[in-house]
Parts: structure tokens; sequence; C-alpha cells
């Protein structure tokens, strides 16, 4: 085919090679222009995506951090956290940081007690702080408590014995004589004597008593660690258990002494009778019984009734406690042995009391209405104090800085690495 046969096809079929050369430069020009918009399309969600996280931003709810020691929830923040926003409450987040740190330091001072004997805990040092850790407790319950409270009891019938035979030799011997004929006075002095003995000494010793001292106290009402005994050689967590009731046993004659340290007598004192406060040798825990010896950190106790177990920040002791109290003064009594100790009353009993009858017994309360208060409490040691005074084998048995348990593994799964 020559070049002249070539042009006259061309320009007889000019609009179908002009129609082919159209069609063949739109497939070219299309290709490029396809892929560019799933370009854009990508760019544009992309976009969408960018604009709503930024609305999400700026129209998320947000909180101010809790500051408050009584708020149970967070107040709203009604503006944007710019800058100076989150440095204000950063300044607000270390200010209740410091501030929890004195509220927890105040509460280890006032919690804090002193160790009877120094150089005894956590170990005895020497053989010889072990006697003197028994003498001094045995002291405490026999003669420490009972002269803090300034408490007494009605005459005993040697007391009574002893009044009668001064009474005769001060008042009634020396009127004795007898006559040249040898008859005596002495049957007639004695007859007297024995009347004033049976009627009116009785009830003057019993004033005596009730003028001398703030409150009366039964002889048991104190109760020693069972481990701590006159012959006793108590072991070192023995002695931490003592410890421990007896640190129980002083928040409760200290608040006492202290509702009573106004008055001069039975009569004007709040707290009229000491019958019974004891401390178990127990903690109350969450864990399974541990061996102790006699009087020593014994089995644990079922939950109290607040709920509350020893763990690692406090132990739980419970006390039973038994009063006579006026009956306008449970309310100062109730708040004077919770105030600056960590004692919860737990249960409460209230029963009246007949003065008359109590007088009969010996016990002069005054002409003011009496109620007996039956109560349970528990009382918080704080560990920050009291772990550097626990023996080893204390610290085992309450598992005192045991490693935390690992969580078990899910099921299917694998345990969680440390």
């Amino acid at each position: 085919m020559n070049v002249k046969m070539l042009l006259g096809i061309l320009k007889n079929n000019i609009l179908s090679v002009l129609c082919a050369v159209v069609a063949i430069a739109a497939i070219i020009g299309l290709w490029p222009a396809s892929n560019y918009k799933t370009q854009l399309q990508s760019k544009v969600k992309a976009s969408e995506q960018m604009v709503a996280s930024m609305q999400g931003l700026l129209t998320k709810p947000r909180s101010q951090p809790v500051v408050e020691l009584e708020a149970t929830s967070s107040a709203p923040l009604d503006r944007f956290p710019s800058a100076p926003v989150i440095e204000a409450g950063n300044k607000a987040k270390a200010k209740m940081a410091t501030e929890s740190k004195q509220i927890a330091s105040e509460a280890v001072r006032i919690n804090k007690h002193n160790p009877l004997v120094a150089g005894v805990l956590p170990e005895p040092k020497q053989a010889a702080r072990i006697i003197d850790f028994r003498t001094a407790y045995l002291r405490m319950f026999e003669r420490d408590l009972p002269n803090k409270l300034r408490a007494s009891r009605p005459p005993t019938p040697k007391e009574l014995d002893d009044a009668a035979k001064e009474l005769w030799d001060k008042k009634y011997k020396d009127q004795v004589y007898k006559q040249p004929n040898g008859s005596s006075n002495e049957q007639d002095l004695r007859t007297q004597w024995t009347t004033e003995v049976q009627t009116t000494l009785p009830d003057q010793l019993r004033l005596q008593k009730a003028e001398s001292y703030q409150m009366y106290m039964e002889p048991d009402a104190l109760v020693p660690n069972p481990g701590i005994t006159p012959m006793s050689q108590p072991t070192a967590d023995q002695i931490f258990s003592a410890q421990m009731t007896l640190w129980v046993t002083e928040d409760v004659v200290n608040a006492i002494a202290k509702l009573n340290a106004g008055s001069k007598n039975v009569e004007s004192s709040p707290v009229k009778h000491l019958v019974k406060l004891e401390v178990p040798p127990t903690l109350v825990t969450a864990g399974q019984p541990a061996a102790g010896g006699e009087g020593g950190t014994a089995a644990p106790v079922a939950v109290s009734a607040t709920g509350r177990v020893s763990n690692s920040m406090y132990d739980v002791l419970t006390f039973h406690l038994v009063v006579n109290v006026e009956s306008d003064d449970v309310e100062p009594f109730l708040l004077e042995l919770t105030r600056d100790r960590f004692v919860t009353v737990t249960e409460m009993e209230v029963t009246p009391i007949d003065a008359a009858e109590q007088k009969a017994a010996g016990f002069i309360y005054g002409n003011k209405p009496i109620v007996q208060l039956n109560l349970q409490c528990e009382d918080l040691l704080l560990r920050q104090w009291t772990k550097p005074l626990m023996p080893d084998i204390v610290k085992k048995i309450l598992q005192v800085d045991a490693p935390a348990p690992v969580a078990p593994p899910a099921e299917g799964g694998e345990a969680p690495q440390p």
C-alpha cells in the first residue's frame, strides 16, 4: 500500500479516525484520574476522622480533681484544660497529697503508744528485760491502773475487822476499869462497841471510801494476759501480745480517768464503777488460724461488726467493757472513749441500775439515775509504729511483709508475668 492510497483511506474515513483517536486519548487520560480519585477519597476520610477527633477533644466531659476529703464525686470542668488549668489542677493534687501525708502523720502520733519496758521488743536484748517486763506488767494491773483511776471498792471484811479493832483501842479500851470488889464495866463497853461495829461503822467506812476515791472497781475488772504470771518466762510473742492488750486497756483507762478528772468523789464522777474490761489476746483477721503460744498471738477471730480486719495498715483488737455511769453522762462517756483514739463501739446494751440495791451492797453512787453500759468495742493499732516492735514469729503469723499473691491465670490463658 502506497502513501496515496493510505491518505485516500484516511480522507474517506476521517470521522472514524477522529473518534478512535479521542477514545484512545480518553482511556489513557482516565487511568491516572481513577487512581487520583481513590487517593483523594482516602485523604478526605482521614480529614473527617481528624475533625471528629478534635471535636471529641473539645466536647469531651472533664472533671476537676477531687481535693476535698468529704467529697464523694468530682465536679465538672466547665472549660478546656489549657496549660494554666492543668497547672492549677496539679497544684491542687499536690496540696491534697501533702495534706494527706500530714493527716497520716497526725494519725500515727495520736495512735502511737510506748512499750512498757525499753529493750524488750521486738526481741529481749537481755534476759533481765523479760523479768522487768513481767514485773512492770503485773504491777500495772495490780496497782498503777487502779491508781490512775483513783478507784477502790467497798470495805472488805478484813478492813471492817481492822477498823473495829482500831475503834476499840481508840474509843473504848481506855474506859475499862475494875471496881475494888472486882466487878468491871468491860462487858457493858463490849456491848456498846459491838452495837457500833454492827450498825454505824460499816456505813462510816463505806462513806469514807466514796468520799476518798473517784470510782469503784471490781477486783477482777482488769484482766491481764494469761501468758504473764508471777513465775512465767514469757516468750517474745507473749510479751508482744501482752503489750498490745495493755495498750488497748490503757486507752480505756485513760478515757475514764480524763472524764472523771474534775470530780472529787464517787458521787461527783460521771463514771461510777468499772465492772469489767476484757481484751482478748487475739487479732481480728481474714486469714486462717495460726498457732501461737499460750497468751501469745492467738488464732484470728471472726470479722467484727464493722467489717474491719487486720491488714498492712493496722491491726484490729476487740474488747468488752462494762461500766456504771450517770445516765446524763452516757453520751459524754462514749465521746471521750472514742476521742483521739481509734476506738469504735460496735454493740451497746443499756440497763438501769437500782441505786438503793447497790448502796446496800456497799456502793454509794449518789442520788442521780445510774445505768450500766455493756459495750463491745474494737481498737485499731497502726502498723507504721507497731511493725518495728513485732517479733519475727509474730510477723510470720500475721504474714507481715509477705509478697502479694499472684493473680490466677484467666481460663485458657497464661498467668500474668511480674
